[in-house]
């Protein structure tokens, strides 16, 4: 996590406003489930940072039980089927999303309420 966040440092020091990575990943099957451990770690560190990762596996080398481990340490995955591609939403973003809208709406209504000339 160290040399990440160099990264995203010598980035913002140079000036820029965030940082994109991307990398392909070749774990081996004995390293699945300290990979998998890492994914879940890399992805929890990068919130709220000015940080945008994409990890590219081979889908020739992987198998459902690998997808399915990869797409829910991240907060979406995409993926081509029949040669169409597709978003596969984790479940805590889609109920993020949706805390989010719960909350919105909540505001909406609050705002409805207040009379025009007060301001907070």
């Amino acid at each position: 996590m160290s040399a990440w966040d160099a990264k995203l440092k010598r980035a913002l020091d140079l000036g820029y406003e965030e940082c994109e990575f991307r990398g392909c990943v070749l774990a081996r099957e004995k390293d699945w489930k300290d990979f998998c451990a890492y994914e879940k770690q890399l992805n929890d560190s990068i919130t709220d940072r000015h940080m945008n990762v994409l990890c590219t596996y081979p889908l020739t080398k992987s198998g459902a039980a690998e997808i399915l481990d990869v797409a829910q340490t991240h907060q979406f995955a995409i993926a081509r089927r029949q040669g169409e591609w597709e978003v596969i939403k984790s479940l805590e973003l889609i109920q993020a999303k949706a805390e989010i809208k719960r909350l919105n709406q909540a505001l909406q209504s609050i705002t409805d309420r207040t009379p025009s000339g007060l301001r907070f």
